[in-house]
């Protein structure tokens, strides 16, 4: 709201001289105020303060006069006073003649309804040339009246709220905001959208300038407004050409005052955004399935953000005071009405979300509406998790169901996350197959249909020196993998088993996961992703059938003789494989030593700490990438992070090494070892006789070298006992194998 200080007044009967004491006005008689700018306490106040002349000796201050012009005892407090010209202000607004929302198009019947529902021709037409040459379906001709309602009575006057239609009854509008959505543009020439000419070839089912990102439309928000029916839901995954297409929202919101301006001009705002601007002027058209085009939010389907349009408006009062009557009377006189972008919090501009936001900082709108409308407004890059939010409420979770009496996940992320294992418990399964080593790698973001579901068939087995799993994950290349040789591709199972239609293209990118750039005729880009980057498509999993043979390898279900537990809370989980007694354990973990432990530990139940224990265990292979991680034996004496322990441990480029902690909540400490850049597998023993503890390393599991001996006081009742490993990362997992452990107890 814009304020002149244009303030005058006329019509000043009398002003009398009085002597002080008396509760009697100074001014007498009937007069008039003129002023600009929005009819409120500050206005009015200088307003009348223009008729309180102060050279004529009158014994009220000017509060005092103001309260007795108000008639109100000269006692009354500011907040009487304003609550009096507040009630003046009323009058004008409350008889200020509204122009009818129907003038702006001038139609009959249902055309309203249907047209902010996404029908009627000036949604669905296009321009096309008759045979004649002539062109029909011209959108500024069909739309005449709307241009001539707006350069007259949309900005010069009130236009009516139309409240009569469903999508804008503001007894279901308790958010006071409105939104359009569009996924259409009609028209050529406009600089917005991508409609061209000639028309009948270039403006088809062409896009609108794409401001947002759909994420779902919730059709029992809108029973009355769409064509799909009163129940149901749709999501769209993904964005612009990978998902749901350009779509273009634009809204408006106002305050919960009906007399401020903003709540008394929101009839021409509707207008402007919803039939001048986008519509006449942009040619944006249609509606998002299972939603009305416009509606108050609360019917809209839920987005990432809208533009905004806000109101200012320039208007002149005239008010008179009747000596007769002894009463005010208010007119609204003349109207100026602008559209502008939204001025938003934090100086975002334009932006629906940033708007409401201001308005709740100005009181307009409560703090508990500004939290609800995050319900249909989510912000840039929120979608998926407002979606899953949504689903979750429905009892639903987002995912991918294979049979897992079949197939095993190897490796998963977001929606289809499961933590990967190990390179060779990987080999391991792949192997058991036989001929039939399948990866199947599923993706339900992937736009291409032919890369949502990937069938790898390795045709030679993997060698030793070969992460298969980490080249499909991060890596894509043709080392040890090349096409028709090593591998090939296909797009169904059966087709993998058969030998049939397998792809035709095949490119390999050391920077990307599987498939890189390869396709079934020809290169597909961004159908890829990086694990280890976290880029590229978001859900993407890796399956591997289960083994076949009795025996083989499994996911072990701790129950058998240990029972993996994480120790430190690490940031990713440990798990573990078993085939004929060995354990394919991987984990991460920030590490074992200093004050505090990380890591995943394969357990025995307590043992008495008074009793003698010898463990032993052959890890054959230790695959990892962290310095510090470590594999071995440990006896503990709880499971909290800064437990005292003493760890036999094979390192990752040194020799065995012995590491304890004698005291809870201490600094732990090691034995001396060399780096030897070389990590060999090697049989690791750890006893206990009372409170000597011993670690031992032997290459044959019958000859042994001592490391270290320490005493140490374990002072619980119980120990713990079992097998130990960390990545010394906590994003980043390792993987060891440990053979034929056993406790021997005495």
């Amino acid at each position: 709201m814009k304020l002149f200080h244009r303030i005058s007044f006329v019509s000043v009967a009398s002003l009398l001289h009085l002597t002080s004491g008396q509760e009697v006005k100074c001014v007498e008689g009937g007069y008039a105020l003129e002023f600009d700018g929005e009819c409120n306490s500050e206005n009015f106040k200088l307003a009348i303060a223009g008729i309180f002349n102060r050279e004529y000796e009158c014994s009220n201050t000017f509060d005092e006069e103001l309260r007795l012009q108000l008639d109100l005892p000269v006692t009354a407090s500011d907040d009487e006073v304003n609550s009096a010209i507040r009630r003046i202000c009323k009058i004008a607004w409350d008889n200020y003649d509204t122009v009818p929302f129907k003038r702006a198009h001038r139609k009959k019947g249902q055309f309203e309804q249907i047209y902010y529902n996404g029908g009627t021709y000036w949604n669905e037409e296009v321009e096309t040339l008759l045979e004649t040459g002539e062109r029909t379906n011209y959108l500024k001709e069909d739309t005449i009246q709307v241009y001539e309602f707006y350069e007259t009575l949309a900005q010069s006057s009130q236009v009516e709220w139309p409240g009569y239609l469903p999508n804008f009854d503001l007894d279901k509008c308790e958010l006071n905001a409105a939104m359009c959505c569009w996924p259409q543009d009609r028209q050529a020439g406009d600089n917005n959208g991508n409609c061209a000419k000639p028309y009948d070839e270039n403006c088809y089912d062409k896009d609108p300038a794409d401001n947002t990102d759909l994420c779902y439309v919730d059709m029992t928000r809108s029973p009355h407004t769409n064509k799909l029916g009163e129940t149901g839901y749709m999501t769209f995954p993904l964005d612009n050409s990978n998902g749901e297409g350009a779509v273009h929202c634009h809204g408006f919101a106002w305050s919960n005052d009906e007399y401020d301006f903003t709540s008394r001009y929101k009839g021409n705002n509707l207008f402007y955004v919803s039939m001048y601007d986008h519509m006449r002027r942009r040619g944006y058209v249609r509606n998002i399935p299972g939603a009305p085009m416009c509606a108050c939010i609360e019917q809209m389907p839920t987005v990432t953000r809208a533009d905004c349009t806000q109101i200012d408006v320039d208007e002149s009062y005239r008010i008179e005071y009747n000596d007769r009557t002894k009463k005010f009377n208010a007119e609204l006189t003349k109207v100026v009405v602008d559209f502008n972008a939204c001025q938003g919090r934090y100086n975002q501009n334009n932006d629906l979300f940033a708007y409401y936001l201001q308005l709740a900082k100005d009181r307009k709108v409560s703090f508990d509406q500004s939290a609800e409308i995050y319900k249909y407004l989510v912000e840039d890059n929120n979608c998926d998790e407002a979606t899953n939010y949504y689903m979750a409420e429905k009892g639903l979770k987002p995912g991918f169901n294979h049979d897992e009496a079949v197939w095993f996940k190897v490796a998963g992320s977001n929606q289809l996350h499961k933590n990967e294992i190990g390179r060779e418990g990987f080999r391991e399964m792949l192997k058991e197959n036989g001929e039939l080593q399948i990866v199947w790698r599923v993706c339900t973001s992937c736009t291409k249909p032919s890369h949502q579901q990937i069938f790898y068939r390795r045709l030679t087995l993997v060698p030793d020196e070969m992460d298969l799993l980490d080249m499909l994950l991060n890596s894509w290349t043709n080392t040890s993998n090349v096409e028709g040789i090593d591998f090939k591709l296909y797009s169904t199972f059966d087709d993998a088993v058969n030998d049939e239609n397998a792809w035709n293209f095949y490119a390999f990118d050391e920077d990307k996961g599987f498939p890189a750039n390869s396709g079934p005729y020809e290169q597909d880009k961004n159908q890829h992703r990086k694990f280890s980057s976290n880029s590229g498509q978001e859900n993407v999993a890796f399956y591997v059938m289960k083994s076949r043979i009795e025996g083989g390898i499994v996911p072990y279900a701790g129950d058998g003789l240990v029972n993996g537990i994480d120790i430190g809370n690490p940031l990713r989980p440990g798990d573990a494989l078993i085939k004929n007694g060995a354990y394919y354990v991987t984990a991460a973990g920030d590490g074992i030593g200093g004050r505090s432990d990380q890591f995943y530990f394969l357990q025995e139940p307590p043992v008495s700490v008074g009793e003698d224990i010898t463990l032993t265990t052959y890890i054959s292979s230790f695959q990892t990438k962290g310095k510090y991680s470590k594999a071995g034996l440990m006896i503990r004496e709880s499971n909290g992070s800064n437990s005292a322990y003493i760890l036999c441990f094979l390192g990752k480029d040194r020799d065995v090494v012995a590491q304890w902690r004698g005291t809870t909540g201490n600094r732990s400490s090691v034995s001396t070892y060399t780096w030897t850049y070389v990590t060999e597998p090697t049989w690791l023993k750890l006893s206990k006789t009372g409170n000597t503890y011993t670690c031992s390393k032997s290459q044959d599991g019958s000859e042994w070298v001592e490391i270290k001996t320490k005493s140490l006081d374990m002072k619980l009742s119980t120990v713990y006992v079992g097998m130990a490993l960390t990545a010394d990362s906590s994003s980043r997992y390792g993987e060891a194998v440990f053979e034929n452990y056993k406790r021997v107890s005495s």
